[in-house]
């Protein structure tokens, strides 16, 4: 004697669904995705918060977009409908596991870049540090050079002081000069006047002497 199979209510039909395995997976599954793409929501906005230095972007992937299973019209009983409803969210939650691997690449992509553009800062920022020091030991010795500058303009001064205070004294000593010159004139006159003058008293006393001679004679004579 065959067993006759009662339609069941959608009642029970629908307690039987949330009764299963399968619609529990696919409750956490959601939850799991749920908080799946809002952690890749949070990460993608604090990974834009940095302004990081140029740098090459990696190809990430494209992303696949969910599929989306075509909707039946509904044609059978409502346990029917309900099943082939769970067998479309079961190839959704398919598409959309896969779109979650696509993210979860692109964030390994931009994780990896973030750790090259952390290097890339961390080098730049020692650069820096490297570059500060070494302007500052120039601007010490900007500074030396600058004091040593002064110094020298300072002794440059002076000479120059010293230079215009010996060309004063060299030009009294060329009016001392010309004055002692014009003396020496005077007195090379006065001497060679004094000369002639000897010169002339000279033969005076020649002629006196020849007169004494002459007068000599005489007196023998007489």
């Amino acid at each position: 004697m065959s067993r006759v199979l009662r339609p069941l209510s959608i009642a029970a039909a629908i307690s039987l669904l949330v009764a299963s395995p399968a619609f529990g997976q696919g409750m956490q599954l959601d939850k799991l995705l749920g908080d799946k793409l809002k952690s890749l929501g949070d990460q993608s906005g604090d990974a834009a918060k940095p302004k990081s230095p140029p740098a090459v972007t990696p190809k990430l992937p494209t992303p696949r977009e969910p599929a989306t299973p075509p909707v039946a019209p509904s044609t059978g009983s409502p346990a029917e409908d309900l099943a082939r409803k769970l067998t479309n969210s079961q190839s959704e939650s398919a598409g959309l596991r896969n779109l979650l691997g696509d993210k979860d690449n692109e964030i390994g992509a931009l994780t990896r870049q973030l750790g090259d553009t952390s290097q890339l800062l961390d080098s730049v920022k020692t650069e820096n540090g490297q570059l500060k020091s070494l302007l500052g030991a120039k601007d010490g010795e900007i500074g030396t050079l600058t004091g040593r500058l002064g110094d020298m303009s300072q002794l440059l001064d002076s000479v120059k002081a010293e230079n215009g205070e010996l060309k004063s004294l060299l030009g009294a000593r060329d009016g001392e000069i010309g004055s002692l010159t014009g003396r020496l004139g005077d007195m090379s006159q006065l001497l060679d006047s004094v000369k002639a003058q000897n010169g002339e008293l000279k033969s005076l006393l020649g002629a006196r002497d020849g007169e004494i001679g002459a007068l000599t004679g005489r007196l023998g004579e007489v």
